[in-house]
């Protein structure tokens, strides 16, 4: 049973969520306090699975809570409460939850975003995924520069200048940052020549995504042979389209940068498989090819483990935020992230599949199925045309350049 518990500073507002979320009693093991040195004194002793914290407590704000929280046990899932429309208390608060809610809040939008995240640590951390990651030889660690970047990015007053000034530490990753945004797939008509003003240009959140996308590759190019290096540069080319077709599909600003990121490390667990299991994932994609199915299907018959589950399981290893996690884990099948609203993950679930349906790869031919009972469902279905445009003048903009 999951134990899942609740920390409010108001003894009012515990008590209507002990009533709402009664029924629950015989899924989860809840406990109810507004003690948050109770609360840290449970977390101390293991077993937490769920921290649901109000923003306002009694001795501290919420997400200095959940940062201790995240410092006693990292594993712990974390959900913020927060009244307030303060973007940069809203942005420190999402470095530190896994998710964050304006209040009030029912019990009933608790209980399902609680349910989506246990249910993707479920699948990240399945026998089979666990004993598949634990396996590998050689898993890169957290990438350092985008690990100084986002603790740079809680203090919602960051310049940037400090942001310039921590990806220019590391040299080569400061110049492959700067190539890529000078590169066809932004279409500039003039090129940045500065750290600064490619934060601008991007946004932070992109920017952040872009040096953890160089920094992935850096890492799996040098555990790769001369053989492999071709797979990795298709990957990096088709993760660029996805993640610009998935930001056109969002929008610019956070959210923009958010689906620019998950689209960047949608694929990264066949990175994975490349260098580790290279035979293994060649002998895949040849049988997926044979018989022209998406190689999702041969991946389960023949590893137990998908790519989606891989990456899903690296990226939560590294601590990336919650959203980016569930995207990768479910961008072949939106719909299990249980989300009643078109979500992060239908996002980089239609840019991959219209993005290998410019190249030819479409169901029957290799390519990943479009879920369109999913998007009825989620009401996008009316903008898949233009959707479909805008990754054509992605491709075609970048192939001009």
């Amino acid at each position: 049973m999951d134990r899942v518990l609740f920390v409010d500073g108001a003894n009012k507002e515990l008590r209507a969520l002990r009533r709402g979320l009664r029924p629950l009693r015989d899924r989860w093991d809840m406990t109810f306090t507004t003690d948050v040195e109770q609360a840290l004194g449970l977390v101390d002793e293991g077993g937490v699975d769920v921290v649901v914290c109000d923003d306002d407590l009694r001795a501290t704000d919420g997400t200095t809570f959940l940062q201790t929280v995240r410092r006693h046990d990292p594993a712990t899932l974390r959900v913020l409460l927060r009244r307030g429309s303060d973007a940069g208390t809203a942005m420190r608060a999402a470095r530190v939850a896994h998710q964050v809610f304006s209040k009030p809040c029912d019990a009933e939008t608790v209980h399902a975003t609680v349910d989506r995240a246990l249910r993707l640590r479920s699948m990240i951390d399945s026998a089979a995924t666990r004993a598949f990651v634990t396996d590998l030889d050689s898993l890169p660690g957290a990438p350092v520069i985008h690990a100084e970047l986002t603790e740079a990015l809680s203090d919602p007053e960051v310049g940037l200048d400090v942001v310039a000034a921590i990806v220019g530490k590391d040299q080569s990753v400061a110049a492959k940052v700067m190539q890529l945004v000078n590169s066809a797939f932004f279409g500039l008509a003039s090129p940045i020549t500065s750290l600064e003003r490619a934060a601008v240009y991007l946004g932070i959140d992109a920017l952040r995504g872009l040096v953890l996308h160089v920094e992935v590759i850096r890492a799996f190019q040098a555990a790769a042979d001369p053989s492999r290096a071709r797979v990795i540069e298709e990957f990096s080319a088709h993760a660029f389209e996805v993640a610009s077709v998935a930001e056109a599909i969002v929008g610019r600003g956070p959210a923009g940068g958010e689906a620019f990121t998950a689209g960047l490390l949608h694929d990264i667990g066949k990175l994975v498989l490349v260098i580790e299991r290279f035979e293994q994932w060649a002998a895949v994609r040849a049988a997926a090819r044979v018989s022209n199915t998406h190689i999702l299907e041969h991946e389960r018959e023949h590893l137990g483990v998908t790519h989606a589950e891989i990456g899903a399981a690296l990226l939560g290893l590294w601590g990336l935020p919650f959203n980016i996690v569930e995207a990768v884990a479910f961008h072949h099948s939106p719909a299990e992230a249980a989300r009643p609203d078109f979500s992060l993950a239908g996002a980089i679930h239609v840019a991959d599949a219209l993005t290998h349906e410019a190249r030819g790869e479409t169901p029957g031919r290799g390519g990943p199925a479009l879920d369109h009972d999913y998007l009825r469902r989620t009401q996008v279905s009316s903008l898949l045309d233009d959707w479909r445009a805008r990754q054509h003048h992605t491709t075609t903009s970048a192939t001009r350049g």
